[in-house]
């Protein structure tokens, strides 16, 4: 998937640089980062967490798991932005189970443990379940084991982000209704607004996120080191997973089947997306943006894509802060490499430039913010 041509002129004029800006060390290679400083995890740490991941994730819970749902309760490292989520889509949101309360949605956030069958001692008697998992240290044994532990048997997996995943089931059988998801998504409210800030405005674009219900899932355990750290490429099959569980019948077949073909088609974007971190992990940088310029392109909302230029972000602040100029302008690059348009991080990348001397590369960066900006 070449993009002969796609940034013309302008990155073609920064060729020099770019030969010598391969940003390799921002990938672990066999899982471990060949250049990780202190501030790095410390910046991190302090950062507020990603929110559009939190407000993906209880969308993801509520529109199609349980969207008539009225109360939820969140347990573990529940972020502001995740409650605040919630409580916007109008939901009442609780932390603290007291006097025989009954939910419609138990929510777990963090890696735990859990007790499980406490939580869904909660559940109301149509109750969604999700739990949004952290798989940065997670060994493929250890993502097995917590979902044996899930209290709903049959279970959808996410990959709203490159390293948060979410889980979710119900506690009822049957399909899940596509009018009712659809519904959720039409109503006008700070909901919506969030979601479309989170650049998931659309049922379609939230799909891009889903990687297989447990039938599709289960399998992947069987392939490969079982004690190696989990990675999307592991769970995502190249087949798109199946959508039998999702009844349509309420629905004009022509919609329907619009916007079933619109979800696989923001799904196939997603590995796209995947193949191109697959690039990274190998150090073919050049490739990999390739990828993921084709992947903005197709959905530039896509959130796995975000979560990485997010991380991008993070990092070249830590570098910037250790005094690391080079690797700052690395991150600054790739991310206007994939966003050609993205103003900031160019007006960044121009200012890296300008510190490092490399005057004339400065002069086109900013050659080309002045154009975007009139």
């Amino acid at each position: 998937m070449k993009n002969t041509g796609r940034r013309g002129i302008f990155w073609k004029a920064l060729a020099l640089f770019a030969a010598a800006a391969a940003v390799a060390w921002l990938w672990p290679r066999g899982g471990k980062a060949p250049f990780s400083p202190a501030k790095v995890e410390a910046g991190r740490a302090q950062e507020f967490r990603y929110s559009a991941l939190d407000v993906v994730s209880a969308h993801t819970a509520l529109a199609v798991e349980n969207p008539a749902a009225k109360t939820v309760f969140v347990a573990g490292d529940a972020s502001a932005a995740l409650t605040n989520a919630f409580a916007r889509a109008g939901l009442s949101v609780s932390t603290n189970a007291a006097g025989g309360a009954k939910f419609d949605i138990v929510f777990a956030a963090g890696n735990g443990p859990f007790d499980w069958p406490a939580l869904a001692a909660l559940a109301a008697g149509r109750c969604a379940f999700a739990w949004l998992i952290d798989v940065r240290k997670t060994t493929a044994a250890e993502l097995k084991g917590m979902l044996g532990s899930f209290p709903a048997g049959e279970w959808r997996l996410w990959m709203p982000g490159e390293n948060d995943w979410l889980v979710t089931g119900r506690s009822w059988p049957g399909p899940a209704r596509l009018d009712e998801m659809m519904d959720r998504f039409a109503a006008e409210d700070d909901a919506m607004d969030d979601l479309a800030a989170a650049g998931c405005g659309t049922l379609a674009q939230l799909f891009a996120n889903y990687a297989g219900s447990r039938a599709d899932v289960e399998p992947a355990f069987g392939c490969g080191e079982i004690s190696a750290q989990v990675r999307p490429q592991f769970f995502i099959s190249r087949e798109i997973p199946d959508d039998g569980w999702i009844d349509r019948s309420s629905v004009d077949g022509d919609i329907a089947e619009g916007v079933m073909r619109e979800m696989r088609s923001m799904q196939v974007v997603r590995r796209v997306v995947v193949e191109g971190n697959m690039l990274a992990l190998d150090g073919k940088i050049d490739e990999a943006m390739d990828r993921w310029h084709s992947a903005m392109l197709r959905n530039p909302g896509d959130t796995m894509l975000m979560d990485r230029l997010y991380l991008l972000a993070v990092n070249a602040r830590a570098f910037e802060n250790v005094g690391n100029l080079p690797g700052a302008a690395k991150c600054y690059e790739t991310m206007a490499a994939v966003r050609p348009n993205d103003v900031a991080a160019l007006g960044k990348f121009a200012a890296c430039m300008r510190k490092l001397g490399k005057d004339d590369i400065a002069d086109a960066v900013e050659g080309r913010v002045k154009e975007l900006s009139k």
